[in-house]
């Protein structure tokens, strides 16, 4: 006789069932977690404790804790391949692994060695890849050494690469070893086409490698649409500008020190006057890091569409001496260099503010259709994270505007000084109406109707008179001063009268509408005063009141000069 279990009769509560993503959505969540930041990095053991022996002995990055989870993220972690293929810095142990386990994917591979003694493991890692050269879409290679440098390209780089499109080539330009010969020598190494020639998809190229020259008619320059060039010493502005005429498709070219120094023997040769200039018809990005004279000479010989974006950095050395006394080369530099700007690109401009820093003069120049409601940055180049820590600051910023210069004011002996103590005395030295003046001199900005001058230095009548004399069509002028009395000064200017077309007695600034002062401490009585004597008289000359007026401190005038201001003035506040 069978007897029943009495647990026989007790209904069974069927389990919930586990629930799991599927694979492709697991996968894609791993991919976006490499995107975290330190996750494709080799923690620290004292930061990560949790870390396997096998983790640690193959050197594998963060990402890699996904692994340990359970067995089914190991699962879905092992089968996407995708995985493997993005690799930074990696062991020679981890990049045999991720050769072997990305399969067919193409590869995006950072090889970067920041101190001298990673540059070993650096090339030897290098290659293990170089079988797999044909696969790698992204390449960015840093070392340190000569000899690193040579035997990552005699690795990496002799074979063709049909995926890549990108390449980062960075070397320190510190290093440069006896067998090269000595830095003072300025070192040229002289190296053949990368890739055999073959890099069909290449788009996007940044070279940082002083006294190494590739090429210029080297095929891979002839697809690229992003060029970025920094080194110390450059190819020659003539040669750089006969392989331009070959790289029509170029959109985006920035050139960081590319061009001949100060002290290079071709410096002083000037170049022919331009019979054509060099057209590059697709260029949407351009930026120039160099020094006075080659930036000028090299943007008086190209023509880039007026729909560019440019963004123009060339600086000019002060001499030892007085640094509330003039020196007569400047304010030419600064003439020639606005002159040296494309005419399609400085004749729309319409709205400009300048902003002079401790040690330079920025210009922000935008022409009349630019939308304010536009962020400009986003007109630049997107950023990728797989390039991320390739930019550099001054070469890879965003374009912020449509037309930026900044000139920039530097004293030959500035290292033997305290630095705070030479940005003052350069700040100083900006305060020279000469170079105020000379910014305007050329009339480059005779059709501004907006100014705005951020920071501004004191300035006589007589200097004020000379610039605002240029700028006929102003209707919109701010100033923020940087000095008490500064504002007091622009404002007796206004009630200048100057000869204009041969006739006496016309306004200064005839279309001038609006009008913001804004200084450190309050404006004193007279110039209260002052400033209601203009607005009279130009409200009686042009029978028109201003249409709007702001003065910072309103709340400490006059009873009686405020109730005539705004008899004088549409808007106050």
């Amino acid at each position: 006789m069978v007897t029943s279990s009495p647990l026989a009769h007790i209904p069974r509560v069927s389990q919930p069932p586990v629930y799991r993503l599927p694979p492709e959505i697991l996968s894609m969540i791993f991919l976006d977690f490499q995107y975290t930041e330190g996750a494709l990095l080799v923690p620290y053991l004292d930061d990560a404790p949790h870390r396997t022996p096998w983790q640690e002995s193959m050197g594998a990055p963060a990402w890699t804790d996904v692994l340990f989870v359970c067995r089914f993220w190991c699962d879905v972690a092992l089968g996407c391949s995708s995985l493997w293929a993005r690799v930074v810095d990696p062991s020679v142990k981890w990049a045999e692994v991720c050769l072997r386990r990305s399969a067919g994917i193409p590869l995006t591979l950072r090889l970067n060695a920041e101190e001298e003694d990673e540059d070993a493991e650096c090339v030897s890692a290098g290659a293990v890849f170089s079988e797999g050269i044909h696969r790698v879409r992204k390449l960015s290679v840093k070392v340190q050494g000569v000899d690193a440098y040579m035997d990552l390209i005699d690795s990496l780089m002799c074979e063709p690469a049909p995926l890549l499109e990108y390449l980062c080539i960075d070397k320190s330009v510190v290093d440069v070893l006896p067998a090269y010969g000595e830095l003072d020598d300025d070192p040229q190494i002289k190296l053949s086409p990368l890739f055999e020639g073959h890099t069909p998809r290449l788009r996007k190229l940044r070279i940082q490698a002083g006294y190494f020259f590739f090429p210029l008619d080297a095929p891979m320059f002839r697809s690229v649409t992003f060029l970025r060039i920094s080194m110390g010493g450059g190819y020659g502005t003539e040669k750089l500008l006969f392989a331009l005429e070959n790289w029509k498709q170029l959109q985006t070219l920035s050139l960081s020190y590319a061009l001949p120094g100060e002290n290079d023997p071709d410096t002083g040769d000037l170049l022919p006057a331009p019979t054509h200039r060099v057209e590059l018809p697709n260029l949407r990005h351009l930026r120039v890091v160099d020094s006075g004279s080659c930036t000028q000479r090299f943007l008086r010989h190209l023509a880039v569409p007026s729909s560019a974006l440019l963004d123009v950095c060339s600086s000019v050395s002060l001499r030892t001496g007085d640094p509330f006394q003039e020196e007569p080369h400047v304010a030419p530099f600064i003439e020639d260099l606005l002159s040296s700007i494309p005419s399609n690109i400085m004749d729309p401009m319409t709205s400009l503010h300048l902003h002079p820093q401790n040690t330079s003069f920025i210009i922000d120049a935008r022409p009349e259709l630019w939308d304010e409601k536009t962020d400009a940055s986003m007109l630049a180049q997107r950023w990728d994270p797989d390039e991320d820590d390739d930019c550099d600051d001054t070469a890879d910023c965003p374009f912020k505007t449509k037309l930026n210069i900044d000139i920039c004011l530097s004293h030959a002996y500035i290292l033997n000084y305290d630095l705070d103590s030479n940005e003052k005395e350069l700040c100083r030295s900006m305060t020279c109406p000469g170079y105020f003046k000379a910014l305007f001199a050329g009339q480059h900005f005779s059709g501004l109707r907006d100014l705005t001058l951020d920071g501004c230095f004191t300035y006589s009548v007589h200097t004020w008179a000379e610039v605002f004399k240029t700028l006929n069509g102003l209707e919109q002028l701010s100033m923020t001063a940087a000095e008490q009395h500064t504002a007091d000064e622009l404002v007796k200017t206004l009630g200048v009268q100057v000869s204009r077309d041969g006739v006496d007695g016309c306004l200064i600034l005839p279309t001038l509408a609006n009008l913001t002062l804004s200084q450190p401490a309050r404006l004193s009585t007279s110039a209260q005063e002052n400033l209601l004597m203009v607005l009279r008289s130009r409200h009686l000359y042009s029978g028109s009141r201003l249409a709007k007026l702001r003065v910072s401190g309103m709340e400490d005038f006059e009873e009686a000069i405020l109730t005539e201001l705004r008899y004088h003035t549409a808007f106050f506040y």
